[in-house]
């Protein structure tokens, strides 16, 4: 079998499994050689005096590991981007085509997140159907609070709307035995849509594209 030394290394010798006390080849070597444990092509080597090094291989593996997370980072933020796409269709059909100035779209938003989230956590409820009920529970809150405010004209409906908006966050961030606060939930579950898992970044960015793409085309 090949030998594990720094000098057969360097004369690039085929990488083995030597465990002899010296090297066969460069008697010279001296200490314990521990042999190349093979990962795949990333080789750790493993030199005398018990002391662990890391070969050229590790740049490499550094790289793809830094594109590999600059890859999901992208994704990330395309995922954000799309959310957020549709907070400002949701804007654009009010402003646009009703003329109407509302500043408590992130209270809805935030609403519907929180809903689905104990759904999904604390309720152990599916993708499908706490996604439903949140869009419920949503829509009820926006006719309730529609109902009222839409009767003020003016500065006064942009002070209403700005209000609610205020109320809501206030009452998501201080109610920690219910929503955490600032805390946060924890442990979501990944979407699960007819046997589909969307638990990898790409498949979620997928999913968030497809929203906002469905909701676009409906405006």
């Amino acid at each position: 079998d090949g030998c594990c030394c720094l000098n057969c290394w360097r004369a690039k010798a085929v990488p083995g499994t030597c465990r002899r006390g010296r090297c066969a080849r460069h008697p010279s070597e001296f200490g314990r050689l521990e042999g190349v444990c093979t990962l795949g092509k990333r080789h750790y080597f493993f030199f005398p005096h018990g002391v662990s090094r890391f070969l050229p291989t590790r740049a490499l593996w550094r790289r793809r590991t830094v594109r590999r997370l600059s890859m999901n980072y992208a994704l990330h933020i395309l995922t954000m981007i799309s959310i957020y796409a549709v907070l400002g269709m949701s804007l654009n059909l009010l402003l646009g085509f009703g003329g109407i100035l509302s500043l408590c779209q992130a209270s809805f938003y935030g609403l519907g997140a929180y809903v689905f989230a104990l759904l999904a956590v604390d309720a152990s409820f599916s993708f499908l159907a706490a996604s439903v009920l949140s869009f419920l529970v949503t829509g009820v809150t926006a006719l309730l609070a529609g109902s009222i405010i839409l009767r003020l004209r003016g500065d006064f409906l942009v002070l209403a709307t700005l209000s609610l908006q205020l109320i809501t966050f206030s009452l998501l961030y201080n109610s920690t035995s219910l929503t955490h606060g600032p805390y946060g939930i924890s442990g979501i579950p990944a979407p699960d849509i007819l046997g589909v898992s969307f638990a990898s970044q790409l498949r979620i960015t997928t999913l968030a594209l497809l929203q906002a793409g469905a909701v676009w085309w409906c405006l």
